[in-house]
């Protein structure tokens, strides 16, 4: 476990290398925080789910030695006693090996289901560890969104600040009227009350996403600009990705292999079974063969077992076809989930363009706004509005941010781009 995580890390610093800006993971190396792909590995290394999962998976892998011996010599020891015999002996210990030769398959079986469990095992815990990763992600995004805000109230304050220390100015002078300035103040207020309320939000989701990863954190914030894109350009590309990587169309695959394996042990307990056995009987009661070794062949045959058999072939062949259409269902639900998260990111691009575009234009009208109210052109309460609607167009552009990232970072989850969860991951 040790080495894989040491390898997991290593992985961690070569995808930042090809895909990340150095500068920033240098920086918040530097500052000690947390960057995105951290936080997943303690959900990844800590989060009780996958704890007990990989018990279970433990627990499956000791299953595969069971069977694997199952084709190994069997010694066994008995020791009877009974009425003495004509020379006085009471008891008789026999020593025995046995050796399957023939099972009809279902050693074979045994041990395919065994390793199919196992595998199975492997998959539900790469499926749980991205179940988990993305509900991480929400709360990340919530994190990453509040940060957001925080910066523009920030900006805004002292925006404000800068309005209200020209307007106190001018109230001083006298150009100004004293409720322009009282109205400044109670702007200020409510841009106050704001920011520590997005505070309060953070620190929220924050110990929220503390207790979800196992650990103190101390996450880096990085603008859209710094975060690797999906490598794919069209959606065709990337479903066939997904459909190729993703831990559930292996499960698919492995229960489809469980359910014929199981066919296979059902239609293996109708035939006879037959066994080499070796034996070295030391002593005897009476009734009892002389002392003597013996090599013979074991057959056994159960009458029970073929009348059993038939409805459990018709359960393991329902039990196959049940898997197939499973696939079949989960292919359909990966390439759903691809398109929406592809349209959704698609979709929050273009209203980013669309904010940027509008803040551009906005921050014209804002700043020819403060020239004209300088100029006497403009009242207090016109360039309040025009501050307002800049702010609020800020805001709008960050939301759209972080739901084109929390898209893009689903669609880096699926398309398994992140190193720390590409299969396997053990």
């Amino acid at each position: 476990m040790l080495k894989t995580r040491k390898l997991l890390r290593l992985a961690l610093l070569v995808f930042f290398a090809l895909f990340g800006p150095s500068h920033i993971s240098t920086a918040a190396q530097a500052q000690g925080l947390d960057e995105l792909p951290q936080l997943l590995l303690s959900v990844w290394e800590n989060h009780p789910t996958l704890k007990a999962k990989r018990s279970d998976r433990n627990a499956m892998r000791a299953a595969v030695t069971v069977a694997e011996r199952q084709f190994w010599p069997t010694p066994s020891v008995s020791n009877d006693v009974g009425p003495a015999d004509t020379q006085g002996r009471t008891q008789a210990t026999t020593a025995r090996l046995s050796y399957p030769l023939f099972t009809g398959g279902q050693l074979t079986a045994d041990l395919e289901i065994a390793d199919l469990k196992h595998r199975i095992a492997e998959t539900e815990i790469e499926i749980a560890g991205r179940e988990l990763v993305l509900q991480f992600i929400d709360l990340y995004r919530a994190w990453w969104l509040h940060s957001a805000r925080i910066d523009n109230h920030q900006n805004a304050l002292m925006q404000m600040d800068r309005l209200r220390q020209m307007l106190m100015r001018r109230a001083n002078a006298g150009v100004s009227a004293k409720q322009d300035l009282a109205l400044a103040d109670l702007h200020w207020q409510r841009l106050q009350d704001e920011y520590r309320q997005a505070l309060k939000q953070r620190d929220q989701v924050l110990a929220d996403m503390v207790t979800f990863g196992g650990r103190d954190m101390q996450p880096s914030f990085q603008p859209i600009g710094s975060w690797p894109r999906a490598p794919y350009a069209q959606i065709l590309d990337l479903t066939e990705r997904v459909l190729a990587t993703h831990p559930s169309m292996n499960l698919s695959q492995w229960q489809t292999a469980l359910a014929q394996a199981e066919l296979k042990r059902a239609k293996a307990n109708v035939l006879p079974s037959v066994t080499l056995k070796l034996e070295k009987q030391y002593g005897a009661y009476q009734g009892t063969q002389a002392p003597a070794s013996r090599v013979y062949l074991n057959s056994q045959f159960t009458m029970g077992a073929g009348l059993a058999a038939i409805p459990f072939q018709q359960q393991a062949m329902a039990r196959a076809t049940a898997a197939e259409l499973q696939a079949d269902a989960t292919r359909l639900t990966l390439t759903s989930q691809v398109q929406r998260l592809w349209h959704e990111r698609a979709q929050a691009s273009e209203q980013i363009n669309s904010t940027q575009r509008q803040l551009k234009l906005q921050k014209d009208l804002a700043d020819s706004g403060l020239r004209l109210f300088t100029s006497g052109r403009r009242s207090w309460q016109d360039l309040l509005n025009l501050q307002r609607e800049l702010h609020q167009l800020q805001a709008q552009k960050s939301e759209a941010e972080a739901t084109y990232l929390a898209a893009d970072w689903r669609l880096h989850l699926l398309a398994n781009t992140l190193p720390m969860f590409s299969f396997p991951s053990f």
